[in-house]
């Protein structure tokens, strides 16, 4: 059961409507006033707890409709723990891309930094004429390599 189903509410939900449908079944199964299974009423109190927390506040909402799968929709009896499993899943391997897009970043811009500062250094003795010559033959070469993998992906495709 994913978060929406515990609070009954549909996807599209206000958060006037969330706040509305956790009011309602939180007086209707909180552990004080719940006349029946005491363990029951503390599991559900707890589910509509946590469903609320994510719910009600809207980036961790987006958070969570990005985390849902398109499988989960159709299977009725997904639950709780697998849901809230599954949302902490996204939340470790978000973080994750974002240190690595980071360090890529980082790494990217040293890189440069370096490629220039050595381009620099080998080419501060040429004339401007030889190193426009130096630009158009690398510029070649790499026309040539991307040539050649055009060729090579085309044959890929559509054998000869």
């Amino acid at each position: 059961m994913n978060y929406y189903e515990i609070l009954k509410v549909s996807k599209n939900a206000s958060e006037q409507q969330i706040k509305d449908s956790y009011k309602m079944l939180i007086k209707k199964y909180h552990p004080d006033i719940y006349k029946g299974n005491k363990e029951f009423a503390e599991k559900t109190s707890a589910e509509l707890n946590n469903a609320y927390s994510v719910l009600s506040d809207p980036k961790k909402r987006a958070e969570y409709d990005l985390s849902l799968l398109p499988s989960n929709d159709t299977l009725d009896n997904t639950s709780t723990s697998s849901t809230y499993s599954s949302y902490q899943n996204y939340k470790y391997y978000q973080q994750t891309y974002e240190e690595q897009r980071q360090e890529k970043e980082n790494w990217n811009q040293n890189f440069k930094k370096k490629l220039y500062k050595y381009v620099d250094d080998h080419t501060k003795n040429l004339s401007q004429s030889t190193r426009i010559v130096i630009v158009l033959i690398v510029i070649f070469i790499a026309l040539l390599f991307l040539l050649l993998s055009i060729m090579d992906y085309l044959k890929i495709i559509k054998p000869i």
